[in-house]
């Protein structure tokens, strides 16, 4: 009996692609992400249309023929400070730092955009020996998103001179820039809006024991969410859509994959100052869950094709969620029967939580949200709860998003995004 394989065993990797279903240009052996997951349900299917032809002078089937491929999957795990997840789900990432540490100025660069794509091919002037999964930082004073000193993933190198970078949402016209320097270190503050334009990801589940690689392209996120308790790790759990899927006996990266370490959290990092609805801190939740919906149209298949998704399309993405509290008044209930505007803010923190090793952090706000009312009920003869759903928008938030997540780390935007 040939060796079995073991799911403790198995690994999950992911490489950002540049466009949908497009492997990166420049050279990637070491470059893709170690993804730490509970489990994984990514696969491949193929339907199998029904012929509906008659044999004659019998009433015994015809052979049917192949439909469409599906590739999807779910990928649940815990909430990290360095999980490339929380880009994948969002799709924009705005990223500033502390006591960086950078190289030389690179010569005379030049740019052209895709703001729709949230990408910018940076042109130098002289070679630039960037790699992908390097990090930038630029000192620009134009557009709005990029004005300042922010930091920048490389996700693809086309030559010598020229690379490209991941950008936040809202973006338009030109870059003014000062300078340009390669990022080596620094204490890092990664603000995660949803709304921007969803990455998509090569993406493999290996089996090294037994020599079996399962590579998916295309893969995009489809829905997330969290689930916060008072003790115990914080839940997620991601579901993904994607294209294409090829078996292989080697992995598609070649090299040592990046390892960020499992930087998790967990419900005792909450502390009650730090737990707040509509801006003021809150003692009496016993549950707390957030579900983002990016509303995925997968219905991409074309004559010509091949059965395969030509792309992927979000939609208008839905954030809501749940909060469960000890029952001890109803003022929660009343501003769920008012429609009274509310916010939910969490904030856990490792340490100080200034970002430094060991004193991470992370923050999940929704700015914007109505709960609908339902009276708590008598269930028991124990404690009574109250249970209010509630569905986020994005009105007039200084945040311009229904939902973000901050995240405090010295891990590196080339590494993590």
């Amino acid at each position: 009996m040939s060796p079995q394989a073991q799911g403790s065993l198995a690994q999950l990797l992911m490489l950002m692609e540049p466009a949908f279903n497009t492997a990166p240009t420049g050279a990637f052996a070491g470059k893709s992400k170690k993804v730490y997951f509970e489990t994984a349900s990514l696969a491949y299917s193929r339907g199998l249309e029904q012929s509906k032809i008659i044999r004659g002078a019998s009433r015994h089937p015809t052979r049917g023929t192949a439909g469409t491929t599906d590739v999807g999957g779910s990928i649940p795990t815990e909430l990290q400070a360095t999980m490339s997840l929380l880009y994948a789900a969002l799709g924009s990432v705005s990223i500033t730092a502390s006591a960086p540490t950078v190289g030389a100025a690179l010569t005379t660069p030049t740019f052209a955009y895709d703001w729709v794509n949230q990408i910018v091919t940076v042109t130098c002037g002289a070679a630039h020996s960037l790699v992908i999964g390097d990090t930038i930082e630029m000192v620009a004073t134009a557009p709005t998103v990029c004005n300042g000193t922010f930091y920048y993933p490389v996700i693809d190198v086309t030559s010598t001179t020229a690379f490209k970078i991941k950008v936040p949402m809202g973006g338009s016209s030109t870059i003014t820039v000062t300078t340009i320097k390669k990022c080596t270190a620094g204490v890092f503050t990664y603000t995660y809006k949803a709304g921007g334009k969803l990455p998509s990801y090569i993406t493999e589940v290996g089996y090294p024991d037994i020599g079996k690689y399962f590579k998916y392209t295309g893969l995009t996120n489809s829905k997330f969410g969290m689930t916060i308790n008072p003790t115990g790790v914080v839940a997620v759990s991601s579901d993904w859509m994607g294209a294409t899927e090829t078996v292989g006996a080697a992995s598609f990266d070649t090299g040592s994959p990046i390892d960020n370490t499992k930087i998790s959290f967990d419900g005792s990092m909450l502390a009650a100052a730090d737990m707040k609805e509509g801006g003021d801190a809150i003692a009496l939740i016993k549950n707390l869950s957030f579900n983002l919906d990016n509303a995925l149209d997968g219905d991409t298949f074309v004559v010509g094709g091949g059965g395969v998704r030509g792309g992927i399309n979000p939609g208008v993405y839905q954030i809501t969620g749940s909060v469960t509290t000890i029952f001890t008044d109803t003022t929660l209930y009343e501003k769920a029967k008012n429609s009274t505007e509310s916010s939910l803010d969490a904030a856990f923190k490792k340490g100080s939580g200034d970002g430094t090793a060991g004193n991470e952090a992370i923050q999940v706000v929704t700015p914007e949200l109505i709960f609908t009312p339902k009276a708590p009920g008598v269930p028991g003869p124990g404690g009574v709860t109250a249970t209010y759903d509630f569905v986020g928008d994005y009105t007039d938030n200084a945040d311009a998003t229904a939902f973000k997540i901050i995240v405090k780390c010295t891990q590196l935007p080339g590494n993590v995004i």
